[in-house]
């Protein structure tokens, strides 16, 4: 790649990573506007959030685009989607972001740069472990155990159905500026 190639793709690159709402435009998403009060509180480093409404609205799509935008903003950033079974966080939140970074709208170079795997979602060829999203069932709190990182966020899908000690476990993890805690679910 050309210096100023190279020049004009760090520059875009830091454009949308500094920029929630034009990551999403970029990708041909359009938020409603729900949605994009939960991007706003994102944008303003709101580190915990709880989001609450019924079937249907695009909850876990929203909560998936912010983390591949969070994930974007700093090499080796982790983040650990929890939900009430693998089956949830599979075949909603994870098939729901898959489908919204594989649109043909999207960059074709924006689309490369996420890999995904049975159980989560890295970037630049790393596993989603090293950096990316994985997927954690709140089956039992060992599962949650381990869990650090100075960029680490944890994303609740169906929030309500996952144990109190499971949060209290991602609790003491979250002390980092850079942390996000975000609950989405139906108003149970």
């Amino acid at each position: 790649m050309g210096n100023r190639r190279l020049e004009i793709y760090s520059e875009f690159y830091r454009a949308i990573t500094a920029d929630l709402f034009l990551f999403l435009n970029i990708l041909g998403f359009t938020p409603t506007k729900q949605q994009a009060q939960l991007c706003a509180l994102v944008q303003t480093r709101s580190p915990r959030i709880a989001v609450k409404s019924g079937q249907g609205p695009g909850k876990s799509t929203i909560a998936g685009l912010i983390v591949a935008w969070r994930l974007l903003r700093h090499r080796g950033a982790r983040t650990v989607v929890c939900a009430p079974t693998m089956r949830q966080a599979k075949d909603v939140w994870l098939k729901e972001l898959k489908k919204q970074l594989n649109r043909s709208c999207v960059p074709k170079s924006l689309r490369k740069v996420f890999k995904f795997t049975g159980t989560g979602v890295g970037l630049y060829q790393h596993s989603p472990s090293d950096w990316g999203a994985i997927l954690v069932p709140a089956t039992s709190s060992e599962a949650s155990q381990g869990q650090h990182d100075v960029n680490l966020d944890v994303v609740f899908e169906e929030a309500s159905g996952i144990p109190r000690e499971i949060a209290e476990q991602f609790e003491g993890t979250l002390k980092n500026p850079n942390a996000l805690f975000l609950k989405i679910g139906n108003p149970n």
